[in-house]
């Protein structure tokens, strides 16, 4: 996976909860929190945790960089999240790749990121992932001699995962097989924890529009088998998109309860099915008993579907 990462990756310590030790060592200041839902088959999904101050990530990522007295200002701090998402999610999707070309099929997509003091930075790492997670202090190694310093966390289940899909990376004799045992001792002795959901926001609408019921469609035609079977359990993240639009910092600021953002797009016109943030299919909105659906009007090409499940 080392290559998803620009350099040569090497585990310099492991810990176990809260990665209080690893924290510390990356300094005091700030420190950048980027979380990753990885979704694995039918499992449900569990969290990675990526942390490293604002200047590596500002290498890491390309960021616009930002002097320490900025990072109380809340408009650096919005630009700065925003790009360090920006940058998750092709870290995301160059990871999902790494994986899968190890034979390890998990879909990884950014679900947070957070700027937290040094002081705070632990309780926000285990909020994120609890209390039994496995901790990686890593040393990235780039061209030039470059040496940028990471903390990855995980649970114990996800490490095991991963694992299958890191061989013959940098340190992997004894801090990375050390991981690796001690996060597969940690799952073996682990209860299920029960899963809860969080409850949707509610959003607020404008002008409403009364959508068709749909009437009942068509059975689909027979799948063509194409020797996926054997991920045909994987789960992918499905978005519709009803529009877009840009907006200033001071726009986003002024957001309020009552605010209304008009859109990119004209009301009737069909609306964007994605899939791992490609485009696949447009549609329209429809009501099916009480819940929105989509009716799909139009595939793309099948070059683009593949490059969807890819």
């Amino acid at each position: 996976m080392s290559e998803a990462f620009g350099g040569s990756m090497e585990v310099v310590g492991v810990e176990t909860g809260a990665p209080a030790g690893a924290l510390a060592d990356l300094g005091p200041g700030h420190h950048l929190h980027l979380e990753f839902e990885a979704a694995t088959g039918r499992q449900e999904p569990r969290h990675l945790l990526l942390v490293l101050r604002p200047e590596e990530a500002q290498h890491l990522f390309g960021l616009e960089p930002a002097a320490p007295e900025e990072l109380a200002v809340p408009e650096v701090q919005l630009r700065l999240l925003s790009e360090f998402t920006e940058g998750g999610e092709a870290l995301a999707a160059a990871l999902s790749g790494a994986l899968a070309a190890a034979g390890v099929l998990v879909t990884l997509r950014v679900s947070g990121a957070s700027l937290e003091t040094a002081d705070a930075s632990p309780t926000a790492a285990a909020a994120a992932l609890g209390t039994d997670a496995v901790a990686f202090a890593v040393t990235l190694h780039r061209a030039a001699g470059e040496r940028l310093r990471l903390v990855v966390g995980a649970p114990p289940e996800l490490v095991v995962t991963l694992g299958a899909g890191a061989p013959g990376s940098a340190g992997a004799g004894s801090a990375a097989e050390r991981a690796a045992n001690l996060a597969a001792r940690v799952a073996a002795r682990r209860d299920p924890a029960d899963e809860t959901s969080r409850p949707s926001a509610a959003g607020l609408s404008a002008n409403p529009v009364l959508f068709p019921q749909l009437d009942p469609s068509p059975a689909p035609s027979p799948r063509h088998e194409r020797g996926v079977d054997l991920i045909l359990d994987v789960t992918l993240q499905v978005r519709v998109e009803l529009g877009s639009t840009r907006m200033t910092v001071e726009e986003v600021l002024n957001l309020a309860p009552g605010s209304v953002v008009e859109l990119d797009r004209l009301a009737g016109e069909p609306v964007d099915i994605v899939i791992n943030d490609r485009l696949i299919a447009r549609g329209e909105v429809v009501v099916v008993e009480e819940n929105f659906g989509v009716r799909v009007t139009e595939i793309v090409s099948p070059r683009h579907r593949a490059m969807a499940l890819g």
